[in-house]
């Protein structure tokens, strides 16, 4: 299938750990039905596709929800829900857990990912502490995943992230389910509401039709 249109590319933002499951599959999918279309992956956090969709840097991104109030200029259509783990040493006592609390992190060195690299992701397990009226001693705040994996491994202390963390590198690390059966960690396709492009409303709907295959790879 052809199409006239006035771009012949499509520039995709994404989170490495939420998309490294899919996005090679997803791609190749689209390239398969729309050989003439030049696919630019871009690996991004939260915050850098933001500022990438005001700068249109980027036509598509695959991120968390955004807050509502930092929000005015994207639709964003739900792909899959991943859950919060608790990251701790393999030698920790926490480690032969087979659900970790909240509470049981209340005397614990905490470890979570910058929020100015993940606002929506650090305001909800900021919430979840809020929620259980602790006060989490946040020791240290990396700026990427990677990072806060390797700090977790040299035991400089605990994080909490999704699920998804378990597709980089985790050796000396160990994740194990945050108790709490509600506690979701939505990945979203997000495009600007004025789109125009026809290509990339074709890749929005190509991902939302494969929201299945999507999930079963995740």
């Amino acid at each position: 299938m052809k199409y006239e249109c006035e771009i012949w590319h499509i520039r995709i933002g994404y989170l490495a750990s939420a998309c490294f499951s899919f996005i090679g599959k997803l791609v190749r999918l689209f390239s398969t039905q729309f050989p003439n279309v030049r696919v630019q992956l871009v690996e991004m956090t939260s915050q850098e596709q933001i500022n990438a969709f005001d700068k249109h840097e980027i036509d598509v991104g695959f991120s968390r929800p955004i807050p509502s109030n930092m929000n005015t200029r994207l639709d964003c259509l739900n792909i899959y829900n991943d859950r919060l783990v608790v990251v701790v040493p393999e030698l920790h006592a926490l480690s032969t857990y087979e659900h970790i609390a909240i509470s049981d992190l209340k005397d614990e060195n905490i470890i979570l990912l910058n929020r100015m690299s993940a606002v929506g992701l650090f305001n909800k397990i900021s919430g979840i502490f809020h929620q259980e009226k602790i006060n989490p001693n946040i020791i240290s705040q990396p700026s990427n995943m990677q990072t806060l994996l390797t700090e977790v491994s040299a035991e400089l202390g605990i994080a909490i992230a999704p699920s998804c963390f378990a597709n980089l590198y985790t050796k000396g690390c160990l994740l194990v389910p945050l108790m709490g059966a509600e506690i979701k960690v939505p990945l979203e396709i997000q495009y600007m509401t004025n789109n125009t492009s026809i290509i990339v409303e074709e890749f929005v709907k190509m991902t939302i039709q494969n929201k299945k295959l999507i999930n079963d790879l995740s």
